[in-house]
């Protein structure tokens, strides 16, 4: 904020440089500047525009050095345009740049509105004659004006500092207090300078026996990495002898894995097996309670059978036998009768004889076909 002056000659900063100085100086960047030299530095229309612009928000600089640049017709009535506001600007260098009657017009119609310039140096330009003499009287025109209010402007400044005077005394006598005031503070700071002596004094016997210390705990501590290397040496040796150890270990690892996995192949093939044999089991099984189950069928029949069989031979032995005399027909020999009446009698016992052992003897192929299995009894 303090800046005042701004030299920046032969930089060649380009457009690029000269916005730079415009954004960051001129507008607000720098408020008490003063004077910006940026002589030789290429700087062309754009950079000029922009230094016009920032101009134009800069109500206190005096003095713009635009010597030995690019400025054209354009970047110079820029600044024309901004001359129009601004009233502070004494001083403006536009020689050797490429000027041409465009601006050489623009700078003269801006110096007839802006009588605060007093300095235009438009020199080794590509201006007609006309353009030049107008500049140059309008500039002396300004300079004799200047000249003429100075004696005013000064007299009006004597005159205000003759005013200023009770109070500058005032002002004398509060920095007489402060004189006092700083030798007191020359005088304590002094003492704490002595104080700071001596304490640094004090630091230094510590800092030294710190340094011992330090230098002590430093060997302590290569000591102790001697004896690491040494251990981590040892360690390396151990290693490298039980290197063999460990790969015929890893080796006898990997047999049983192997004899492992065969193992348990081995079981698995057992376990199937095994399961074959209980299914196998459980398929005879279920057979046999086949079995069985049609024998019970064939035994309920040949209960029934033997039932009926028994059924019948209790209504034949209940039967009453024939009566041969009371059935047979009158004849002419009654002499025989009798005699026919036994062989009819006895051939009546004989049939029921016959039927009895033929039923007994069903009876006991029935009882004979009970204990057979089905097979056998069909």
């Amino acid at each position: 904020a303090s800046l005042t002056s701004v030299y920046l000659a032969g930089n060649s900063m380009y457009d690029r440089g000269a916005k730079a100085i415009a954004e960051g100086v001129l507008n607000g960047g720098a408020p008490r500047l003063t004077r910006l030299d940026l002589r030789d530095n290429k700087i062309g229309d754009p950079g000029a525009q922009a230094l016009a612009e920032g101009m134009a928000n800069h109500m206190g600089l005096t003095a713009l050095d635009l010597n030995d640049n690019f400025v054209g017709d354009a970047g110079a009535s820029s600044l024309a345009d901004s001359l129009a506001t601004n009233d502070s600007l004494r001083s403006l260098g536009l020689r050797n740049n490429k000027l041409h009657d465009p601006a050489g017009r623009a700078l003269v119609l801006a110096l007839r509105s802006n009588t605060a310039l007093t300095q235009l140096d438009v020199g080794w330009n590509d201006l007609n004659y006309p353009n030049f003499q107008a500049i140059s009287k309008i500039i002396a025109s300004h300079a004799e004006r200047f000249r003429q209010g100075a004696v005013p402007r000064l007299q009006w400044e004597l005159s205000r500092l003759r005013r200023e005077e009770p109070k500058l005394a005032v002002r004398q006598a509060e920095l007489g207090e402060h004189g006092r005031a700083r030798q007191e503070y020359l005088a304590e700071a002094t003492r704490l300078a002595k104080q700071r002596r001596a304490l640094a004094s004090q630091t230094e016997v510590t800092l030294g026996e710190l340094r011992e210390g330090l230098r002590e705990a430093l060997k302590e501590l290569e000591d102790k990495r001697e004896e690491y290397r040494a251990a981590q040496t040892a360690l390396e040796a151990a290693e490298r002898e039980q290197a063999p150890l460990l790969a015929g270990l890893a080796a006898r690892g990997a047999l049983q894995r192997d004899e492992t996995r065969g193992m348990r192949t081995a079981s698995e093939a057992a376990s199937r097996a095994l399961r074959l044999e209980e299914e196998e089991v459980a398929e005879e099984e279920r057979n046999v309670q086949a079995k069985m189950e049609a024998n019970e069928v064939d035994k309920a029949k040949l209960r029934r059978v033997i039932a009926e069989a028994t059924e019948r031979m209790a209504a034949l032995h209940a039967a009453p036998l024939p009566q041969a005399a009371a059935a047979a027909p009158p004849t002419a020999t009654p002499a025989r009768t009798p005699a026919r009446q036994g062989v009819v009698t006895a051939g009546s016992g004989a049939s029921t004889a016959r039927a009895g052992s033929a039923a007994t003897r069903s009876g006991a192929a029935a009882a004979a076909a009970v204990g057979r299995p089905k097979s056998a009894a069909a």
